[in-house]
């Protein structure tokens, strides 16, 4: 299959998913083009992410970024599109530098289409 690309179908995030404050979302296809949702989400944390490194600020802005999680999911349920992808940029980038570990109640989920 020459070219293929598989559709995002989903993106789910996590965060402490198993406690009562804590969060599980899903975003489908009708935001929009997810695979542009996500890359766009993404670039942003990561130039968040490296601007923290570069003024010595990277624990402040895991502080900031777990801080405005909780004030989330204590305002559940959680429906207002800005405050999904906030979630999901959130878990992204606290995932992915280490700062929430991975397991079944925490972090990212992507859904894809193979056919």
């Amino acid at each position: 299959m020459l070219g293929f690309m598989p559709k995002l179908l989903a993106i789910s995030a996590f965060y402490r998913n198993n406690e009562p404050q804590g969060i599980g979302i899903t975003i489908t296809h009708e935001v929009g083009n997810l695979d542009q949702v996500f890359r766009l989400l993404k670039d942003s944390y990561d130039a968040m992410w490296e601007e923290s490194e570069a003024d010595d600020e990277t624990d402040t802005l895991t502080a900031d970024l777990f801080a405005q999680l909780q004030a989330i999911g204590q305002s559940k349920p959680c429906s207002d599109p800005r405050k999904m992808l906030l979630v999901i940029g959130n878990v992204y980038l606290l995932e992915r530098v280490g700062a929430l570990i991975t397991d079944e109640f925490n972090g990212m989920q992507f859904l894809y289409d193979r056919t």
